[in-house]
């Protein structure tokens, strides 16, 4: 049986703190990591891990959900920060039919100018053998505009 494939189809990372300040952008939702299910069934992707070659890391992990399901060709926007709103609805990630994903982390993931992207299906597989990555994604971080 093949293994179902999730890919990283897009990196947004953290763009410069003028370019922040100046577009009112919140300060850790300017980031995120686009997946992608591009195989034909459905796949859970609660606790797949993705670190970068800085060395920032996170798992998709949501507080009382065990399940996170990608449908078919389904994408799904995972933010590091919080929803720019909390009446904002992406925050029902409940929903098997979520587009975003709010991790409502502190911190910075994709802070360096460029580097690489490795998803792995969970910690574990990146702890035995961190060359059991399933996809890889290079990604720069936005210029300042003007």
């Amino acid at each position: 049986m093949r293994r179902p494939r999730v890919r990283i189809v897009n990196i947004h990372p953290d763009s410069h703190q003028e370019y922040r300040i100046s577009q009112g952008l919140p300060r850790y939702n300017s980031e995120w990591v686009e997946l992608q299910n591009v195989s034909e069934l459905p796949v859970n992707i609660a606790g797949y891990f993705i670190i970068n070659s800085g060395g920032y890391e996170f798992s998709i992990n949501l507080p009382g959900r065990e399940t996170l399901i990608l449908r078919r060709g389904q994408s799904m926007l995972v933010f590091t920060g919080e929803p720019d709103s909390p009446v904002d609805p992406a925050r029902c990630y409940i929903a098997d039919e979520a587009t975003r994903v709010f991790l409502q982390r502190k911190e910075y993931i994709w802070s360096v100018d460029e580097g690489v992207a490795f998803l792995y299906a969970n910690r574990a597989e990146y702890e035995n053998d961190p060359q059991s990555y399933f996809d890889s994604f290079r990604y720069t971080r936005m210029a300042n505009p003007g």
